[in-house]
């Protein structure tokens, strides 16, 4: 212990090397030992300075933990990414919604055996309007449309959820997964209702535009004048009803007119509006159509087993039912109105299933990947410590000795010599030139002059290839590419907007707030067009048409049909209003969803697409219903006061033909049959350019414009006619031209839902603030800052010395050996001796070498081969060397789009194909054959049923493949307009297969919604009971005892047996047509086989039937229409996506790719420099310890030997 104590004592690293022949005196030693001291302590405390500083320094680490369960997921922190190895799941996969419905719904009350034991067939007419025996069996057909309509509407929307697709390119948290999901279902079950009851709104409308008369005379009666031998002048005038408030409404301005419902005694009365003795149903409502009067309706008398006994004794019926069951937890009682419960589609409520396990299990994450700030561990700290050990060393052997002799200089009081500043410079030029010159690191004694020589060249080299190697790492590692991270705690707006301009940067900040209301982050106004403000609407205007209108009887007076006219229009200002409010309230109330912070630029062109389709979906969904129920109304052919005219075979028969406009048959051409509205005075007619008058009223609308109520001269002459009839005009200013086109067609201005500008604007600083980020991390690809540079050139740089000066050193004493006639046995010898040699030093140095080999060696083998992740940025990748890219590195390719919104028709092409029987030229021949030949023989000698029918079933034909075709182009033409948001570039099978998914979806979703929207408009039809022109449904009763001012009854026809009051779907076969109740039931009820048989379609054979050879079909000949209807007539869908243009749009600006380098000789290299020069100081030290303990052992064991052997 006393020598080591000694030993420490004596400690002196600044002696003179024993190469050389210096000596030094006392003094020198002392200051040697104490500049000694000075350096191992400040060597200490820097070493543990540094230490401390790099151990508190923390950093930012990416973790990657493979194939978690979803509970190891849920303790893992905000922010971690786990890329689902199935982005693209369907609703259906993880959840299930099951609704109930009310218990009519499933109720005998919908059913035949109900609806049948209270029909009243023949007698509906010859009873009170109030009578419930007149309507009851309509209405319960009704509401069973209802009933079964609402669960086909809900079970489309049903799987139409479940179809969809749930894009999730990261698993996401339970909490978020929930509220996002929930939030989904919540909007669907929200749409579904509005949709069917605003397009049970609009067929209502629609109907009191046209003026649609119900064969149950409900709405309209047909009453006549009696002359004797003959009927004269029958006229179709609206029914008024008795509120039960006391007041009067009609059927003509207001559909949804109703009063209760009554059993009455007076049965065949002359007129329907005498009555008698009077019972009063309870909750059942009288009105103008079935379909309305049974949504005004309760369901009271059906919960009582009293009151529903009692309403069935005034039926002639034996059948006996059970009343419905109260039931507290319903979401209605027996006093909620139909109308009420169609609002949410008769559901009571909601059974919804969201499992997590489901979706996790889906997702199916591989990985997951999150950034934690962390210190450094002790292995790191004491690594770096090493690495700048020999630099920190070397710099402190340099300057201590110095600044220990200044300071003990500066204690003695050494005086040097005064010297002149010019003198003195001269001799530090001097000395700096003569030490340059004779500078020699490898000095040894004694050395020859020839040696000295070699020494300086070494020299010179050695420090050469230092600053080559210290320079050309110093840049490399300066300009090489790292990716950094860096943490901002509660960023502020301006702050995020200043991150998000930068484009070399990944910014991550997660939002505390994940979902966020559309309506704090939106503002739409709607500015409609100037009718919809306008004097021509408003109510004033139309009371005072009404009011003239009374007072003429000639329909093509444009007096008579103002007042419709302008009613109808205000009509369409009020539904579309209606329809875009609601739709509004819904399409505010979606929740974006963001677990991070969306840029601002993205968040714009997300919301903006989101806007823009939601306005398109809405004026679509609007104009299409519109299409659909005017075709089928003119499909079906029914009837109103503008589309007919009465003949009388006999004196007690009235039959009912279609009018003509200018040559024009209202049968043939009733979407365009027109007549110019005129204004017939006593001595002159005004004419009203381009304001027409047709077979159907809203038709004749569509062809109009409005240029007269623009134009103040021809406003001024229909008032000077208003005038001359006795009346005072009103007067309101024209329209302004400035605003809209006086040429523009009505029609054209409701394909824009009445809207002239749409304006939204967008908030970004409040979804900003709702999404609350508490913390930003920045990842971003840079170069090395210069404080880490320098950081790893001081770690080398003590290795590069030593390993130099060495390799030199080494190679000077061989140049030197062989110079002296060094042979290979002297060699052999010399590592002999090394290796053996039993001298102090020699075994200090022999066990320095093997330390320092064996601590490298495990170290290079643990850095060479241990797995390090690289990535590698590529800009501006062509599409050649993109696909390079995802066959060696799909897994985790991203490309950032410089262009991040990208509308689908840019890289894709859609192409249908539609049954043969859809051809234009098939169907214009076909035409013509029934149009033109109608003086063939063959047609004079069958029935005009058969002409119409046929007709109308080309003209069904035509209507369904035009609605057909426009329902695909509608919903292609919206998909192909709408954006890909997607700010990372997909690849091909990714993007193929994301657009099969939304064409797939997009198919099943565009039929069913035609379907329910055709299947509504028919249901309600047949429900109204709705007479035809040529009377195929209901006819009208003859008369056998006439009265002046009596009324016409009508009869339901029957086919087969088959009763039209029952079913709208009776038929017949007549020459090879069905005739039916309707022309489009008889027609869907039909093949495509009659198309395909000459005799069939045409026994003149003027026409030819489709060649199956030459119009091949995936359809069966033997296939219903309505069955090949369902699938919207399409033949073939082509999709064509092309890549290359996708890529262009999407633009790359750069990619960037990770790979595992599992053997990496530069790093395994690197290491070992930089802690080459530490472990030579470090295993130096341990050497000399282990040796003198090793020789003190020895040397005390020698001791106590001999003494013993003393």
């Amino acid at each position: 212990m006393s020598s080591l104590k000694n030993y420490l004592r004596n400690l002196n690293f600044f002696s003179s090397d024993l190469d050389t022949n210096a000596r030094e005196d006392e003094q020198q030693r002392s200051n040697n030992i104490i500049a000694t001291r000075v350096y191992l302590i400040v060597l200490l405390i820097s070493l543990i300075s540094i230490g401390i500083f790099i151990w508190v320094n923390s950093y930012i680490t990416t973790v990657t933990l493979k194939y978690l369960t979803k509970e190891q997921l849920k303790n893992l922190p905000v922010g971690t990414k786990c890329p689902c190895s199935r982005i693209s799941i369907s609703y259906g996969e993880f959840t299930s919604l099951e609704p109930t419905y009310h218990q009519i719904c499933s109720s005998d009350f919908i059913s035949d055996r109900w609806i049948n034991a209270i029909y009243t067939g023949s007698n509906a007419t010859y009873f009170n309007i109030r009578d419930f025996r007149s309507f009851s069996s309509a209405q319960f057909q009704a509401l069973a449309t209802y009933c079964h309509l609402s669960k086909s509407y809900v079970q489309q929307s049903i799987d139409t959820f479940n179809q969809s697709t749930f894009i999730s390119l990261s698993v996401l948290s339970e909490y978020n997964f929930q509220i996002e999901i929930q939030s989904i279902i919540y909007q669907t079950q929200q749409i579904v209702p509005q949709t069917f009851t605003n397009q049970l709104d609009l067929i209502i409308r629609m109907t009191m535009g046209n003026k649609i008369v119900s064969g149950l005379l409900t709405n309209y009666i047909i009453s006549y004048y009696y002359i004797p031998g003959y009927l004269k002048y029958p006229e179709i005038r609206s029914i008024i009803y008795h509120r039960d408030d006391g007041t009067f409404c009609d059927c003509q301005n207001d559909l949804y007119c109703t009063s209760s419902a009554i059993f009455d005694d007076i049965f065949q009365a002359q007129t329907r509006y005498i009555s008698n003795h009077i019972k009063i149903l309870p909750g059942i409502a009288s009105g103008c159509l079935p379909i309305i009067s049974i949504l005004d309706s309760t369901l009271e008398c059906f919960y009582n087993q009293t009151c529903l006994d009692d309403m069935l004794s005034y039926f002639p019926t034996n059948e006996k039912f059970s009343a419905l069951t109260i039931h507290i937890n319903s979401s209605y009682n027996q006093y909620t109105k139909v109308k009420k419960m169609l609002e949410n589609l008769m559901i009571e409520q909601w059974i919804t299933n969201i499992s997590y396990d489901k979706y996790y299990n889906q997702c199916a994450p591989i990985s997951c990947t999150y950034s934690k700030e962390e210190r450094h561990n002790l292995l790191f700290v004491i690594t770096k410590l090493i690495s700048i050990l020999s630099v920190l060393a070397l710099v402190l052997r340099l300057i201590i000795p110095i600044i220990v002799r200044f300071i003990i200089k500066k204690i003695n009081r050494e005086q040097s010599p005064s010297i002149p500043i010019d003198t003195r410079l001269n001799q530090i030029k001097s000395n700096i030139k003569k030490t340059l010159i004779e500078l020699n690191l490898f000095k040894h004694y004694p050395s020859n002059d020839r040696q000295i020589r070699y020494q300086r060249y070494a020299t010179r080299i050695y420090l050469l290839l230092i600053m080559i190697s210290v320079g050309s790492l110093f840049v490399h590692h300066l300009v090489r590419k790292t990716i950094q991270f860096k943490t901002i705690l509660n960023p502020s707006l301006s702050k995020y907007l200043e991150l998000s301009q930068i484009n070399s940067i990944d910014l991550y900040c997660p939002c505390t707030s994940i979902s966020i209301s559309y309506s704090t982050l939106i503002s739409i106004e709607v500015h409609y067009h100037q009718l919809c403000t306008s004097y021509l609407i408003s109510s004033q205007w139309i009371a005072y048409s009404n009011w003239i209108s009374s007072l003429l009887s000639d329909i093509y007076d444009y007096r008579y049909h103002a007042g419709n006219q302008f009613q109808t229009l205000s009509m369409f200002c009020e539904h579309a209003q209606q329809i875009i409010n609601n739709s509004l309230s819904i399409f505010l109330k979606t929740q974006l969803f963001s677990s991070q912070v969306i840029r601002e630029n993205q968040f714009k062109i997300q919301l903006d697409s989101a806007v823009e389709d939601w306005k398109s979906s809405t004026i679509n969904q609007f104009i299409s219903t519109i299409d659909l129920i005017r075709n089928i109304t003119q499909t079906n052919q029914l009837m109103n006061r503008l589309n007919i005219f009465f003949q009388y075979p006999n004196d007690v028969k009235t039959i009912v033909e279609p009018r003509t406009y200018k040559d024009c048959n209202c049968a043939f051409f009733a979407n365009l049959c027109s007549t110019p509205m005129r204004m017939f005075g006593i001595n002159s007619t005004l004419t009203i350019e381009h304001f027409y008058l047709g077979c159907y009223l809203i038709d004749a609308l569509f062809l109009s414009t409005l240029e007269c109520f623009y134009n103040e001269i021809c406003m001024s002459n229909i008032n000077q006619f208003l005038n001359s009839s006795l009346i005072q005009s009103l007067t309101f200013p024209a329209l302004d031209s400035k605003k809209n086109s006086p040429n523009q067609t009505i029609r054209s201005i409701f394909d824009h839902m009445m809207v002239d500008q749409w304006l939204w604007n967008f908030y970004y600083s409040s979804y900003y603030n709702q999404c609350a980020p508490n913390l930003c991390i920045i990842e971003y690809i840079n170069s090395n800052d210069l404080f880490k540079v320098i950081i790893f050139i001081i770690g080398i740089f003590g290795g590069l010395l030593i390993g130099f000066k060495v390799s030199i050193l080494f190679v000077l004493r061989l140049t030197e050996k062989f110079i002296n006639n060094f042979t290979f046995k002297i060699s052999i010898r010399s590592i002999k001796d090394f290796l053996i040699g039993t001298n102090e030093q020699q075994m200090i140095r022999r066990l320095r070498f093997l330390l320092v080999s064996l601590t490298l060696s495990i170290l290079y083998i643990t850095v060479a081969f241990s797995s390090q992740l690289t990535s590698v940025e590529i800009k501006n990748p062509s599409l050649s060397i993109y696909e390079n890219l995802v066959k060696q590195y799909s897994y985790n390719l991203q490309c950032s789009c410089s262009q991040i919104s990208i509308t689908y028709g840019s890289f894709i092409n859609i192409n249908t194909s539609y049954h043969p029987a859809c051809s234009r030229d098939f169907i214009g021949e076909l035409w013509m054959t029934y149009i033109t030949h109608q003086n063939n023989p063959f047609y004079q000698n069958v029935s005009k049923t058969y002409i119409y029918s046929g007709i109308g079933q080309i003209q069904a034909l035509s209507t369904l493949c035009q609605l057909s075709k426009s329902t695909v182009d509608q919903s292609m033409t919206r998909f192909l307009n709408n954006h890909m948001i997607n700010s990372q570039l997909l690849s091909r099978n990714i993007l193929s297969q994301r657009i099969e998914m939304i064409i797939d979806e997009i198919k099943t979703t565009m039929s069913k919604l035609f379907i329910n929207t055709f299947s509504l408009i028919r249901q309600t039809t047949k429900a109204n009971k709705f007479l035809t022109t040529f009377g195929s449904a209901w006819s009208l009763a003859d008369i056998y005892n006439p009265i002046s001012g009596g009324t016409f009854h009508t009869i339901p026809v029957k086919y087969d047996q088959c009763d039209c009051g029952l079913s709208s779907q009776c038929f017949t076969k007549y020459y090879g047509v069905i005739i039916s109740c309707y022309i489009l039931e008889g027609f869907l009820q039909s093949t495509f086989e009659c198309l395909y048989d000459q005799d069939c379609i045409d026994k003149t054979h003027t026409s030819r039937p489709l060649n199956i050879s030459i119009n091949p079909s995936r359809f069966s000949i033997n296939s219903t229409i309505e069955s090949v209807l369902n699938e919207l007539m399409i033949e073939n869908f082509t999709t064509n996506l092309s890549y290359s243009n996708y890529f262009s749009q999407c633009s790359p600006s750069s990619c960037i790719f990770t790979y595992i380098d599992k053997f990496n000789v530069i790093e395994g290299i690197t290491t070992l420099i930089s802690l080459y020069g530490g472990l030579m100081i470090i295993c130096q030290l341990f050497a000399i310890i282990i040796i003198k303990l090793l020789r003190y052992r020895s040397a005390h064991v020698t001791s106590t030997i001999n003494t013993l052997t003393n």
